[in-house]
């Protein structure tokens, strides 16, 4: 079986019938190590999660469901703890936390649509699977969680968060686009961008302090922008350290996830109260 890229894709693997029969041999210093593939990744139905369940917005994210489901994972194996994706736009990390077994979600987004997408794509995925978890959804902007979630009246009631998951807003993808290709774009526009983003992460990092139990974890997409031959970040280290968080670095250092020829680059961060 040959393929031209240098490593098998699952695709190539499955549909060639190469489970259990394709031999891996992988030489060390010292030997030779045998292997055999016996599974991968079921890249049919990530697909239907991401391409055929009702809603999907391009404006405000398209989040990969493998990526939301790896971010869960960073967050915690604990599936009593309750988790929050405050900019839960289509609502693909409130999907894979179900698939996962979170038994207390809750998600919020400031857009009606976002929260009407949401509750759709979770009616396909009940049906679909056959899951009896609830997600609890809520209209709000970032900046008023603890109306929410801290007081007695709130939706929700006096309700501490444990984890915290989301990717949120990136700036708008056509905007963001059109300054990128035209080439009488100035950096400006897209400094203007960065500097708004930067804001909306800095309040929503200390509407987070508001809502958070004292052993809360949040992982946290922060974008970079590429942009005439640079990448520019939107991660302030010393502005969201100064809102109560530190981040935790993995010894492999930036856990970054970008396509080629994407415009936004995906900086994964993970972080607990200091």
């Amino acid at each position: 079986m040959t393929s031209r890229e240098s490593i098998l894709s699952s695709v190539i693997v499955t549909k060639n019938n190469l489970l259990n029969k394709e031999l891996l041999f992988l030489k060390t210093a010292n030997n030779w190590q045998i292997a055999v593939t016996v599974a991968v990744q079921d890249f049919d139905d990530y697909g239907q999660r991401d391409v055929l369940r009702p809603e999907r917005d391009a404006k405000s994210g398209m989040l990969p469901p493998k990526l939301a489901q790896m971010m869960l994972n960073l967050a915690s194996t604990d599936k009593n703890l309750t988790l929050l994706d405050p900019f839960c736009g289509s609502g693909t990390i409130l999907q894979e936390a179900m698939l996962l077994g979170f038994k207390n979600i809750y998600g919020t987004d400031i857009s009606q649509k976002a929260i009407a997408d949401s509750q759709a794509n979770i009616d396909w995925l009940k049906n679909k699977y056959t899951l009896k978890n609830k997600v609890n959804l809520k209209l709000s902007d970032v900046q008023n969680l603890a109306i929410i979630f801290n007081s007695p009246r709130g939706e929700a009631g006096n309700k501490e968060i444990d984890l915290i998951v989301t990717e949120p807003f990136m700036g708008d993808a056509k905007i963001l686009s059109q300054h990128i290709s035209s080439r009488t774009a100035g950096g400006n526009q897209v400094n203007d961008i960065i500097l708004d983003l930067k804001k909306l992460y800095y309040q929503a990092f200390l509407s987070f302090a508001k809502i958070c139990s004292t052993k809360a974890r949040i992982v946290f997409i922060f974008p970079a922008i590429n942009f005439q031959n640079q990448t520019i970040a939107t991660l302030d280290k010393k502005a969201i350290t100064s809102t109560g968080w530190q981040q935790l670095h993995s010894p492999l250092g930036e856990l970054i996830y970008q396509r080629p020829g994407q415009i936004v680059t995906r900086n994964i961060t993970l972080w607990q109260r200091q």
